[in-house]
Order: C-alpha cells, then structure tokens, then sequence
C-alpha cells in the first residue's frame, strides 16, 4: 500500500473539519475523492501533504508514518501536491516556476518528458507565468509537481473553471501520467472527469467518507443524485459538478 489515511479528526478550533476519515490507494492506483463544496476535501489532501496537522488518526505513505514528517519532506518522498489556487509565482518566467520544483538529481530527459506532455510551456519559457490563460496555468502547475518526480499525485480540482476543450487535454495527459506508473488521488467537481481517471472513488461529506467504491460499479447520475443531493448533467463536456 502506498498510502493509508487511518481515522484522521482535524479541528478547527472546537469545530472538526474531518471525523475520522479513511481512505488508501494502493501502487500504481488512480483514485478520486468527490463531494459537495465543504465536505473537507481540500482539507483532507492538505493533511497528506501536511500543511494542516490532524488532531488524532494516522497517515502512512510508502510504509512511513507522516506525523512529524514536514511537508518539503514528504515532497521528497514522493508526495507531489497540485493545490487548487495554482500558487505559481505569477512575476516570475514559466522556466523559473518550473525550476522551482526540479530535484538536484533530476534527469536531463526528465524536461523533455515534461515538453511532451505540455508542448505549450515550452514555447512560454521566458513568459511571465501571470501572462499564461488559466488552463496553461493549470498546466505549469502540474508540470512543476512532475519535476518532483512523485510516486504520487495529489490533485485538487484540476479542472476547476477550465474550458472544455483544456478539461480534454489536462485528463488526458493525467491517464498518461497514471498509464506511465504515477499513482493518483484526485479531488475532482466534475463527476465523470473522476469517474474516467479513477478506478476507486470515495465520497465525502460534512467531513466524513460516505462511501466508497469501485468506479465501474457506479452510474454518474445515481451517484450524484443519491450522495450529494443533485441532478447530474453529463451530456455537458466535463459531466456533473457539485457546487
């Protein structure tokens, strides 16, 4: 098993963001995590990483215990975290956010890895990164986690407030990112981007898992109608989100 998250609570003040969630992936695994605005998602893929610190539970990845493992760390180990807010250094070049994220004994064929997967930033090298559309901004975000070299994936909402045809290329070059031995967890809005990336899908709510299960077992609208409470519209490019 790569990673085990083992009945985490975290709290904010008196008031718990998460009760005693679970959820594992194992090696070579693709999995989503779903849920209405809220539900802890966010939260939960913070405490992987570990910008927030559960209060009880436990997190274990690639046989570690994480507790008193700081976040530059688990980054090392393997752990690549795309955030939601992108978080680029918006006055800098697209090469300066790219080497941001290099690991000294990252290999020169790794950049070229990088270029084929999104030819666009090769040709934004010296652009500012706040100059870049939000889908190649999205783009520069991923391929900056993948100069980590993570054996796993973390990524929050990666099609958020993206254009159909962006949604088409970044899931693609996710499933080629997956095909090629990364393993995934991805916090996705869009139902049937996360049904096609996933093998596996947990369900939160009011910081809890709800459910959990093999996505080939799953129909969209049944899953969004009786776990989050609204209708799904997948004949939309990207399918169903949760708002």
């Amino acid at each position: 098993m790569l990673l085990e998250v083992d009945g985490i609570d975290v709290y904010h003040g008196k008031s718990y963001i998460l009760r005693r969630v679970s959820l594992h992936l194992d090696r070579g695994e693709a999995v989503a995590l779903v849920g209405r605005n809220g539900a802890g998602k966010t939260t939960t893929l913070r405490a992987i990483i570990g910008l927030i610190h559960p209060r009880k539970g436990r997190i274990k990845f690639d046989g570690e215990t994480m507790r008193s493992v700081p976040p530059f760390r688990r980054a090392r180990m393997g752990m690549g975290y795309v955030p939601q807010e992108k978080e680029l250094f918006t006055k800098m070049t697209v090469h300066e956010n790219l080497k941001t994220g290099v690991r000294a004994d990252y290999p020169e064929n790794g950049w070229s890895m990088v270029f084929e997967l999104f030819p666009i930033l090769k040709e934004r090298l010296d652009q500012k990164a706040g100059s870049l559309s939000g889908g190649e901004q999205q783009m520069l975000t991923v391929a900056r986690a993948l100069l980590t070299q993570p054996k796993l994936l973390l990524l929050d909402e990666p099609s958020a407030g993206l254009m159909p045809a962006m949604i088409f290329r970044l899931t693609e070059v996710i499933r080629k990112l997956h095909a090629g031995g990364i393993s995934i967890l991805v916090v996705e809005e869009r139902i049937s981007v996360a049904l096609e990336l996933s093998s596996r899908l947990y369900v939160m709510d009011v910081g809890q898992i709800v459910y959990e299960g093999a996505t080939a077992d799953l129909h969209e609208a049944e899953l969004v109608e009786r776990y989050m409470g609204a209708r799904s519209d997948s004949a939309v490019s990207g399918g169903a989100s949760i708002t």
